[in-house]
């Protein structure tokens, strides 16, 4: 997928990781089942589908863990794995969504009453916007970074950092008291 990424919308470094834990955000929260490619966990950039790739054995590039960048894909990946095993709600085929900003490129997505996702799919930041129609008020913390966030009116108002992905999930239930995945 980073191949893809880089190749295609010519992003380098930085931003195209960030674009790369966005996608695996909306994919390991979207409906449906996961699908990843050998090595895609780790930031691996290989071209696929040339007859000779595909008739050779690669092994798991490992030490692109020694980079930090490739470390917080890789623990992004599991923090999710390990959500999608705790949270029903992620392996069921109900989303609904919430709120939509076509000209920000921002959609918000919730997987039941106590996991809200928000895809941001620019590279601009935009400070204090409001979200509403949130599920509920309450403490709300980012499974990805810990974040609290304090719902009112069922309203967020946060800073959308360039291809931002966040996963709410909702800490007044009695399911959000165990823990959290790291």
């Amino acid at each position: 997928l980073l191949y893809y990424i880089t190749s295609r919308t010519k992003m380098v470094d930085d931003d195209a990781f960030r674009s790369l834990r966005l996608g695996v955000t909306v994919l390991f929260t979207s409906v449906g089942i996961p699908f990843t490619w050998q090595g895609d966990e780790l930031g691996e950039s290989r071209e696929w589908g040339k007859e000779e790739n595909n008739r050779k054995k690669f092994p798991m590039p490992y030490d692109h863990l020694q980079i930090e960048r490739h470390r917080n894909l890789w623990n992004q990946y599991r923090t999710l794995g390990h959500l999608r095993q705790q949270r029903q709600e992620l392996t069921e085929n109900k989303i609904d969504f919430i709120h939509e900003h076509a000209d920000n490129r921002l959609v918000v997505y919730s997987r039941g009453d106590q996991i809200v996702i928000l895809a941001h799919f620019s590279p601009n930041e935009i400070a204090d916007y409001e979200i509403s129609n949130l599920p509920s008020d309450g403490k709300w913390i980012d499974a990805l970074t810990n974040e609290e966030y304090q719902i009112e009116n069922k309203t967020l108002k946060t800073t959308l950092k360039g291809y931002d992905g966040r996963v709410l999930i909702h800490q007044n239930s009695p399911s959000s008291n165990s823990e959290q995945p790291q």
